[in-house]
């Protein structure tokens, strides 16, 4: 009798054993499945809200660009590149958004991974941070023989205003408005388009950096 008691508690406490690492096995399970499952969850509702942010952004700027009446409205960020032998960094610059109207062809997909020192004579109109309107007919000839005056005026660009975005102090990109009909030009007010442009940059701006800051 005894020995079958042994036998009996033997058993019992294998049993035990297993049991416990079973439910030590399904609770590991669900919980590994609840923290998947809260992930997902997490990653769906971030992508809800950058779909969200680009929405608005997009809508601020084609806002803005009816607005002033403009052809082309575009949102270029600055960004790294790769590196020079030297280990200096490679600035760029791509196009993230663009507007347009109906009729006018899209340059936004050209603008890519641009490097920066290509349009030092378009960055120095952003640096001022005017809003006002330059015309191609008054650059100079330096600005004349640069990458961007010349593909500006491959895409029939007559004129065009610049205005920077900025994160918290720091220049990272700018907005950019485009004239490409006489017409269009020559009915331009100037104190108006910058009063929209300014307006509609803070916008873009205060978007932008919720996002970023998020």
């Amino acid at each position: 009798m005894d020995l079958l008691k042994s036998v009996d508690l033997g058993f019992y406490v294998e049993l035990g054993i297993v049991i416990a690492m079973i439910g030590m096995g399904i609770g590991w399970t669900i919980k590994k499945t609840l923290v998947r499952m809260l992930s997902q969850k997490q990653s769906v509702i971030k992508n809800d809200q950058l779909w969200e942010m680009h929405s608005e952004v997009h809508e601020a700027l084609t806002e803005a660009r009816t607005k002033v009446d403009a052809a082309r409205a575009m949102i270029i960020q600055f960004h790294n590149g790769e590196y020079f032998l030297d280990g200096s960094g490679v600035k760029k610059m791509s196009t993230s958004h663009e507007s347009l109207r109906y009729g006018i062809s899209s340059c936004g997909e050209k603008l890519q991974n641009i490097l920066i020192s290509m349009c030092v004579s378009l960055l120095s109109l952003v640096k001022k941070d005017a809003s006002t309107v330059t015309y191609m007919s008054t650059w100079s000839e330096e600005e004349a023989s640069s990458y961007c005056k010349n593909f500006l005026d491959l895409h029939n660009v007559l004129a065009f205003s610049v205005k920077p975005l900025k994160h918290h102090g720091l220049t990272t990109g700018f907005v950019m408005f485009q004239w490409c009909s006489t017409d269009k030009v020559d009915a331009i007010d100037e104190s108006v388009v910058s009063k929209i442009i300014d307006e509609s940059v803070r916008k873009i701006s205060t978007h932008l950096t919720l996002q970023a800051d998020k």
